[in-house]
């Protein structure tokens, strides 16, 4: 028994002398959405939905995304809806000041499910969406992948009186990437990258959506929210042969990130 406490002590200093766990301090940020979209009746519970999204980031003054899309959603009966989505969208790779700003590309495919239910004037709904993302481009694939799978769930409620124009709702959304980076060992392997896998699922988002919708009449309505988003990022400083970079004590370190940003979001939808 002392023997095997003795080897999982030193196990246990050997992995610690391996590795660091580095906490950043929290940044905040003051963002802003405009998007605007349009859903065409194809047949019944059948809807084609396009649309286009502009976001900014740091306080306002520079592009974070710009996005746009199309999907079709399908409501078989009062109690359930599915969909399915693909979006182009574009993020700059400079922050404020620089110049000569280059564009990541990225296409984005999703299925939503979602159940519903309406008691009275409320209302609530549970979505789970499962999102594929390809990035174009160079990329170190050992810092993210290059194709990502994400699943979204979010709970929604919301109050809706037909004597009345307004909708207010609230929703909370949890976001858990299913391939992050995972190292099997500090150093690269033969060939380069052997040490590396995409098997790392863990809860990376906490979103929560106040939100007003204004039915100006049957075709046209506006949607105003305040969306808080806190990230809780983790990530490895890899070099492009798949080596991970070390500390000044000869360690290697997983990065630990935190956010939250606050964004004032306005949306139009049009119906045909």
């Amino acid at each position: 028994m002392r023997r095997f406490l003795a080897i999982f002590a030193v196990l246990a200093l050997f992995q610690t002398g391996l590795s660091a766990q580095v906490y950043e301090d929290l940044e905040a940020d003051f963002r802003g959405r405009i998007s605007a979209g349009a859903e065409f009746k194809v047949a019944k519970g059948l809807k084609l939905e396009v649309g286009a999204e502009f976001r900014g980031k740091d306080l306002l003054r520079a592009v974070d995304r710009i996005d746009v899309g199309a999907g079709l959603g399908y409501k078989p009966c009062p109690y359930f809806k599915m969909g399915a989505y693909y979006d182009f969208f574009t993020t700059p790779k400079l922050e404020v000041g620089e110049e000569n700003t280059d564009w990541r590309m990225f296409h984005r495919a999703s299925v939503d499910l979602i159940g519903m239910y309406k008691w009275g004037n409320w209302g609530v709904s549970l979505k789970e969406r499962l999102q594929f993302t390809h990035r174009v481009g160079d990329m170190n694939v050992y810092q993210n992948p290059r194709n990502s799978l994400v699943l979204k769930s979010r709970v929604k409620m919301e109050y809706i009186c037909r004597s009345l124009p307004l909708i207010p709702s609230l929703a909370m959304e949890l976001r858990t990437p299913l391939n992050g980076v995972r190292f099997n060992s500090p150093d690269a392997t033969t060939p380069p990258g052997g040490n590396i896998s995409y098997t790392d699922a863990y809860l990376s988002r906490v979103r929560i959506e106040p939100a007003l919708a204004w039915r100006l009449n049957y075709q046209n309505r506006l949607t105003f929210s305040i969306l808080g988003d806190y990230n809780m990022g983790k990530s490895f400083d890899a070099k492009k042969d798949g080596t991970l970079k070390k500390l000044e004590d000869g360690s290697y370190a997983i990065y630990y990130s935190k956010s939250f940003n606050t964004s004032l979001c306005v949306g139009y939808t049009f119906i045909f």
